[in-house]
């Protein structure tokens, strides 16, 4: 797997741009989809797997055609935070990357199929433990990597929704030119007003004009 760290100034929440592979579009979706299951404010839906010319020079397609496999991602995370899961409507901490880089680890262990024992496995059947919490979230270990593809595979608009390009402007930190929003865009987030380039223009067409300097006459010594 090759994963490339950014982050990003336009979007909330946590999500991946990874490579449209025609034959199998699954097979590059099958990691982030656990990685939605298994992280609240990690969003599969914002996700997209393109393969555009216009992102040739990018580290996923390049390593791409230098690698041939399919788990090869852009990992974009918020500046701001998150608008779903349980960090909603908060700005996301040290300890929620951390807690996101923990489940990349954990989403590992589900594709690989990587046989993992706790301590808790020593306990007896019949423990308090054992007893289902339907409060308690999921962990890696109520999920496969077999179930993952079946529903990937079968369900045709998760594939849908995650066609398509991240735009030119996507707020990448790989594009810091493509942070600044337009002025329509950041009218709607801050009270501002903004002042609107005709009206800027008007604006200066009226100011009075500057008086002109006065040349005082030379007076020539006799």
């Amino acid at each position: 797997m090759y994963l490339d760290l950014h982050g990003h100034s336009r979007r909330k929440n946590i999500f991946m741009y990874g490579n449209n592979i025609k034959e199998r579009p699954h097979a590059s979706r099958v990691y982030p989809y656990i990685m939605s299951k298994l992280c609240d404010y990690f969003s599969f839906e914002q996700s997209r797997f393109s393969m555009n010319r216009s992102k040739e020079g990018t580290a996923r397609i390049a390593m791409l055609k230098e690698l041939g496999i399919p788990n090869i991602f852009t990992m974009e995370a918020s500046f701001c935070g998150a608008d779903m899961g349980g960090l909603k409507d908060t700005h996301f901490t040290t300890e929620a990357l951390q807690m996101a880089g923990k489940k990349c680890l954990e989403a590992l262990i589900v594709y690989s199929k990587i046989e993992v024992k706790h301590d808790g496995d020593k306990k007896g059947k019949g423990s308090k433990d054992d007893k289902t919490d339907s409060k308690k979230p999921l962990s890696y270990m109520d999920f496969n990597a077999e179930d993952m593809v079946k529903e990937l595979t079968q369900n045709k608009q998760l594939i849908k929704m995650t066609m398509g390009e991240e735009g030119n402007s996507s707020g990448s930190d790989s594009e810091p030119s493509a942070d600044n929003m337009d002025e329509d865009e950041l009218a709607k987030i801050t009270p501002i007003k903004l002042i609107k380039k005709a009206e800027l223009k008007k604006k200066e067409d009226k100011k009075p004009p500057m008086p002109k300097k006065i040349e005082k006459p030379i007076v020539k010594k006799p």
